[in-house]
């Protein structure tokens, strides 16, 4: 099962999944699909987690070009680090694994991972209760060499309730200051889904002067998933995401400001519908370019898609044909 793509800046692809229950695959492909052989053994290499793995996560490379990848597992949360061939980076952690326990009364789910600007390493998971369903927010911070940072919240973890039923994030972003910005979906009390954002302070708290203590929540019913987040040189927040996988969906880029508010200049009242040619949208990356414009990545119907937006959210009609870009040779999704 395919979790995570990420592209390189050689014209190669990370990918990450899971096979079967127990092992993590790592591999590096070419653009044309075919694996690279001088990565690993063949193009890859396969991690035993044993039967405690629930998921893969979110990979990310870091400046010197060794790869993270997070995982989750049914009693704590994993960080890997391979070297750029591949390999184990048997310097990192334990064996290239470093592990920081969840209380046994939470469930870990997907894992998303980023750096700050002193190398250190933030993996962050909604957790929830078995019992009842309460999801909180579990953020990690590991040294760069893989040791757990005690010098943060309860000696490495901070977990985090803002009140909410549920929610599922999917984004991370370290900012310059140190502050965190996770998106993704959340389900207040009253409203039903919507798409939000969370800043934490660089210790973990919630940033009381973002949003509503620390969480801007988009408008309801729209989107059931938000995949992907972007932000800006001048700080607004991009979001987009789809309510649910039928032909007709269109997809929803949400502008905020950087104080949480929504970008009422944007699209209608701060919400872009984007409808591709073939339906089925399912939007994975957002692009800023240096004159204010968003690429959108994705697929539709099963193949590529590329699409852009001016900055206030209208369609660019000269982009591609008539504002989008789908390539029917390239099955599968354009990914950040």
């Amino acid at each position: 099962f395919l979790k995570a793509i990420l592209v390189l800046t050689d014209s190669q692809l990370l990918v990450a999944g899971n096979i079967l229950s127990d092992d993590i695959v790592l591999a590096r492909c070419h653009f044309d699909g075919s694996l690279d052989d001088a990565f690993a053994q063949n193009g890859f290499i396969i991690s035993d987690f044993g039967s405690n793995l629930l998921t893969p996560g979110r990979i990310q490379h870091t400046t010197d070009g060794r790869i993270l990848a997070s995982v989750a597992m049914s009693n704590k949360i994993a960080v890997v680090r391979y070297l750029p061939n591949g390999a184990i980076d048997n310097s990192f952690g334990t064996q290239g694994r470093a592990f920081i326990r969840v209380p046994p009364y939470l469930i870990p789910g997907y894992p998303t991972i980023s750096t700050d600007a002193q190398g250190r390493i933030l993996a962050i998971s909604t957790v929830t209760e078995p019992l009842g369903g309460v999801t909180h927010i579990y953020i990690m911070r590991f040294h760069a060499d893989g040791t757990p940072d005690s010098q943060f919240g309860n000696s490495s973890f901070v977990i985090v309730n803002f009140g909410l039923e549920a929610s599922f994030l999917n984004a991370l972003e370290v900012l310059e200051d140190g502050k965190m910005l996770l998106a993704g979906t959340f389900f207040p009390d009253t409203g039903g889904k919507r798409p939000g954002i969370v800043r934490l302070l660089p210790n973990g708290q919630p940033d009381s002067t973002f949003g509503n203590s620390g969480v801007a929540l988009g408008p309801p019913f729209l989107a059931s998933g938000c995949s992907t987040m972007l932000v800006q040189s001048d700080g607004k927040i991009v979001l987009a995401g789809t309510r649910s996988n039928t032909p007709d969906t269109p997809v929803y880029v949400f502008r905020f400001l950087a104080d949480g508010s929504m970008d009422t200049a944007f699209g209608s009242d701060g919400v872009a519908e984007v409808y591709p040619p073939d339906g089925w949208p399912e939007p994975h990356c957002l692009l800023s370019q240096s004159d204010g414009k968003i690429v959108l990545g994705g697929n539709t119907n099963g193949f590529a898609l590329l699409t852009r937006l001016h900055p206030d959210g209208s369609l660019d009609t000269g982009f591609g044909s008539s504002g989008f870009f789908q390539n029917p040779s390239l099955t599968g999704a354009v990914q950040q």
